[in-house]
């Protein structure tokens, strides 16, 4: 009797992974496959659904093509863990430089410069300023939008006023990120960032 068995998976899809899947509202989706359904009993003619069709039947072959690995002894079952150990501890090996850099920077009490830690991340300050701006996550001067300063990723400074030339003082002020900030801004543009 083998260790193992290899039990392919089973093949279905709820009517919501259908509308994730085809971008189509539940509700066409569920209309979609009444007609489907009407179609097969022969009591509609043939529905216009074409495209979110082979959608599903993509995803169902891949479903198909999916196998489970069951054991089926107690010898099958410790190696099927002591597999999924070792696997579980390469990644961890590769995702440690990411965690220990997480780990440092979530920690840090203080917050640094924006262009600074563009420098860190191996990004020019103008580059940074500019994916942020158009991610919306800057407005045009620079400033953070406020649902990202209440979420603890900047924070945002004043500073000595500018006084122009007819002595007038202006207000300035300077964006910080903080360890939050840096962690969630390096995760989002580190791919980016090596290009």
């Amino acid at each position: 009797m083998p260790d193992l068995t290899v039990i392919p998976a089973i093949q279905t899809m709820t009517s919501r992974q259908i509308a994730e899947l085809t971008d189509k509202r539940h509700d066409h989706v569920m209309r979609d496959i009444r007609n489907m359904l009407a179609l097969l009993h022969g009591e509609s003619s043939v529905p216009r659904f074409g495209d979110t069709l082979m959608a599903i039947i993509k995803r169902l072959q891949e479903l198909e093509n999916k196998q489970f690995i069951i054991p089926t002894t107690l010898s099958g079952a410790l190696r099927l863990a002591a597999e999924q150990i070792e696997q579980l501890q390469i990644q961890a090996k590769a995702d440690a430089p990411k965690v220990e850099f997480a780990m440092a920077v979530r920690n840090m009490q203080g917050a640094c410069k924006l262009g600074d830690f563009g420098k860190v991340i191996g990004v020019g300050r103008n580059t940074l300023f500019r994916w942020l701006r158009e991610d919306e996550i800057l407005m045009g001067d620079n400033m953070p939008y406020q649902k990202h300063v209440d979420s603890g990723l900047f924070v945002v400074s004043e500073q000595t006023p500018f006084i122009d030339r007819d002595g007038k003082a202006h207000p300035t002020f300077t964006t910080y990120i903080t360890g939050k900030g840096q962690v969630v801004i390096e995760k989002k543009y580190h791919n980016k960032a090596g290009d």
